[in-house]
């Protein structure tokens, strides 16, 4: 993986579907997320965003993150953060995302409270 790289892993555990994103997200890789949760938005199931491995998140990368919250909750599915650290929670935290938005402290956690 490259510095400016995005990887997107799309786990199944439980009753919840995880997206979890390693690296840059930026306008150069979003749309490696947006396609992955475009999939995982029909599905139904609670997702939880892990951020822990997100090195870089810029404003796109934020938009993605709004749009897509909205997206779930539009459709009734509980939209959850985890792992968010750094430069990353930071941006998070700055706009109030928590009034709006579960945020865990990594996925474990996240998982136990939407079962």
């Amino acid at each position: 993986m490259t510095d400016d790289a995005l990887t997107v892993r799309t786990v199944e555990d439980g009753s919840a579907t995880v997206l979890e994103l390693t690296g840059r997200l930026d306008v150069g890789t979003i749309a490696v997320v947006r396609d992955k949760f475009a999939e995982v938005v029909t599905g139904g199931d609670p997702v939880v965003l892990d951020l822990a491995r997100l090195t870089y998140l810029s404003s796109a990368g934020l938009r993605f993150i709004l749009i897509a919250m909205k997206q779930a909750q539009a459709t009734r599915q509980q939209f959850v953060i985890a792992g968010a650290r750094g430069s990353v929670r930071q941006v998070l935290d700055s706009i109030g995302l928590r009034q709006f938005c579960p945020f865990y402290r990594n996925r474990a956690e996240a998982l136990a409270k939407i079962a």
